[in-house]
């Protein structure tokens, strides 16, 4: 089987291993896997499928089985349906046991791309993911040192940064360049909200930085 990435483990896991993505060591999955993962995948992104078609496909077990198998870019089912804020198919795949731990190739999580985006539905898509267990990753880095609150505050979307803030999101975390969160806002209100207390805590890896309490 191709880079399957430990769909058994328990959500919620404090303790859950960070999966990057390294293109150097993935391993293309067979053909009938590949076909399975993308069906999964461009059901997971299409918006004009709804849940219930994902759902169903996952109760066939030759669906379940690859659930957490990666694409060529990193991209597993679940990045897909964070990308497009589906909290509906967020939470079936949840249910079929889907890995919330993967980054794909840029080194982005599920919390970065539905910090990215701007979707009315991003808020509630990143709280089901913080009480599935990203809370544990939330101040991942990707390959430019950017976190998910990088990303809120870059899109100017109050309710996203205050939901990661919330969540113990460290606004002091920089980019590879040097910039915090607040570098990347112009919004006076998120200014305000990443004003207090901050921190110098620079990047000069490209290594995914773990939260220590993860």
């Amino acid at each position: 089987m191709g880079n399957a990435c430990c769909g058994e483990r328990e959500r919620g896991d404090a303790g859950a291993k960070l999966i990057p993505f390294d293109k150097d060591t993935y391993v293309l999955p067979s053909a009938s896997e590949q076909e399975t993962l993308q069906t999964l995948c461009e059901v997971a992104e299409d918006e004009a499928k709804d849940q219930r078609e994902l759902k169903h496909l996952l109760d066939k077990p030759q669906f379940r089985e690859c659930v957490n198998l990666q694409e060529s870019t990193g991209f597993t089912p679940i990045l897909y349906a964070a990308l497009m804020c589906n909290v509906g198919k967020i939470q079936v795949l949840l249910d079929a046991k889907a890995n919330i731990y993967v980054l794909e190739a840029r080194g982005w999580s599920v919390l970065h791309l539905v910090a990215k985006s701007a979707s009315r539905y991003g808020t509630e898509a990143i709280r089901i993911f913080l009480e599935a267990g990203a809370e544990t990753i939330i101040d991942v880095q990707d390959k430019e040192g950017k976190t998910a609150l990088h990303f809120a505050a870059e899109a100017n979307n109050r309710a996203m940064v205050q939901e990661l803030l919330n969540s113990g999101a460290n606004l002091s975390i920089q980019t590879k360049d040097g910039k915090a969160a607040i570098d990347l806002t112009k919004d006076a209100d998120i200014q305000r909200l990443l004003s207090p207390g901050r921190r110098s805590i620079s990047v000069n890896s490209s290594t995914p930085l773990i939260p220590t309490s993860a």
